[in-house]
């Protein structure tokens, strides 16, 4: 049943791709992508103490395309892959995943994007698929959990003027988990929101009002503990402001704060006379950036509250993260596209789980977080990389039952190439902007700094992230969508005030 309906989402994908190319054909390019990694962990398990430890492997073969009109540019990314536990599996679980972006650019003054991903996995090996500097510090529950996900996004933009611009985001969300013990979480939010930002001299000021529905179920076990089997439903809608500032050529700052209004409606039928009331909740965040063509740096902090959809729960997570990007120069290899590449990030989250009766805490989860890695990419299309990756997380309360508590370590090597190793198409990078000039994003056919885990220097599969001003996270499932920050991974946003690369 998973595996037929991830299919069927991958060739929807490919159907939409189809549809919207015309007749003739104008440019079109077509990769077959493979990615492979060696890793092992302490906890393969994630348990509190005394945790085993495994090595596994993973395959990714896939498949790039790539299509270009005057006026459209869309690319679709389809991969199946294989992920084998030498001690602690019998055969190796299959997965899925696909994506598809499409960028329309109808006036000079216009620009509507769309995009669509799933992925089918265990929540713990998600991480993998990004590079070091995109992890950030996010509670996951511990164990072998199984994950179905996908999101959708939309927006629209207008330049109306110099001095003026309208964007309209829309974004829709679904996560399916189960622990195979104890927890079945599913999960599906989407919303919409506008935005107006006027930009002056090294400085942009933006606001935006939205709603965001969310539906959340999560069931227990028969004769579990009282209060987890739950169904919230929820409109939520937010006000944020948010401003931008380019102190120098390279360092940039952004600030926005706003309201989140937390609005359950409806009868839970788990839970059929509690009483669940309208709440307001303050949000912000901070970040200071670091910009220029040999590196980037992050460091942001913030207060977000948001579903998270793989415990079906609302959170209020305050986060500090600091990550960077460096090419290491002095090792040769081209400015734009260097050979080594180092990146890296260092993350902490505190995560209250909230009681949507009487906002009282029903306890909280703190999370910490390093993640490093070097990359070396000798030719186009072809990379090697070596990784670690810590994970500790300590979980009290309700949310020791959700979370749990326990520490994991892992090294990786990896691998990745792409036939034939030249894109035939300049692909945009799927980057957000932190500064007010909105230098600091690649222009189209501009090759990344790092090379993307999923395909070498110039793969333009860089993880789509959140918006600065309250854009959903492309390709985050768990990204906050109440628009004060947008999600740092594919799989677990929530790093408050940056942008997704």
């Amino acid at each position: 049943m998973r595996r037929s309906s991830t299919q069927a989402a991958v060739a929807g994908a490919l159907g939409l791709t189809v549809a919207a190319t015309p007749a003739r054909a104008d440019h079109l390019s077509a990769q077959a992508t493979v990615v492979g990694s060696l890793a092992l962990t302490n906890n393969v398990f994630d348990t509190p103490s005394n945790g085993e430890a495994d090595l596994f492997v993973q395959i990714r073969p896939g498949v790039l395309l790539a299509y270009e009109s005057p006026r459209m540019l869309q690319t679709l990314t389809a991969d199946v892959e294989a992920l084998e536990f030498v001690r602690n599996s019998d055969q190796p679980s299959i997965n899925y995943h696909g994506g598809y972006l499409a960028r329309v650019t109808p006036s000079p003054r216009s620009t509507i994007t769309f995009g669509a991903n799933g992925t089918t996995g265990q929540l713990s090996q998600l991480a993998s698929q990004t590079t070091p500097d995109q992890t950030g510090a996010t509670a996951l529950p511990a164990g072998e959990v199984a994950v179905r996900a996908a999101d959708v996004t939309q927006s629209l933009s207008y330049q109306v003027s110099p001095e003026l611009r309208i964007q309209q985001t829309a974004f829709g969300r679904y996560a399916d988990t189960n622990d195979q013990v104890s927890l079945d979480v599913t999960s599906y939010d989407a919303g919409a929101s506008v935005s107006t930002e006027y930009p002056w001299r090294a400085s942009a000021v933006s606001l935006e009002v939205g709603l965001a529905i969310a539906h959340l179920q999560r069931l227990g076990p028969a004769g579990g503990p009282a209060g987890v089997d739950r169904l919230d439903r929820q409109l939520n809608p937010h006000v944020t402001a948010s401003g931008r500032h380019d102190f120098t050529r390279t360092w940039s700052g952004l600030a926005n704060g706003g309201v989140v209004m937390i609005n359950p409606y409806g009868t839970d039928p788990f839970n059929p006379t509690a009483v669940r009331t309208r709440q307001y909740f303050p949000v912000f965040a901070l970040t200071a950036a670091y910009t220029d063509d040999w590196g980037r740096a992050t460091l942001s902090a913030g207060r977000a509250i948001q579903p998270n959809l793989f415990i079906a729960q609302n959170t209020v997570a305050d986060t500090v993260t600091a990550s960077a990007v460096v090419p290491l120069w002095f090792t040769g290899g081209r400015r734009q596209a260097p050979q080594y590449v180092g990146a890296a990030s260092l993350g902490y989250a505190r995560t209250e789980l909230i009681d949507d009766g009487n906002r009282a805490s029903l306890g909280a989860t703190s999370v910490y977080r390093a993640d490093v890695g070097f990359t070396y990419a000798p030719a186009p299309g072809l990379a090697y990389g070596v990784r670690y990756e810590y994970f500790y997380q300590t979980a009290a309360a309700a949310a020791a039952t959700l979370f749990g508590s326990y520490s994991r370590q892992t090294l990786f090597v990896t691998f990745s190439y792409r036939w034939p190793a030249r894109l035939a198409i300049d692909v945009p990078k799927r980057r957000t902007s932190l500064r007010a000039d909105g230098r600091d994003t690649d222009p189209v056919g501009g090759e990344q700094v790092v090379p993307d885990a999923s395909g070498g220097a110039d793969d333009p599969r860089g993880g789509g992230g959140g918006g600065d001003q309250g854009g959903p996270g492309t390709g985050g499932v768990n990204g906050p969508a109440n628009g004060t920050s947008g999600g740092t991974t594919g799989t677990s946003g929530g790093t408050a005030g940056t942008s997704g690369d």
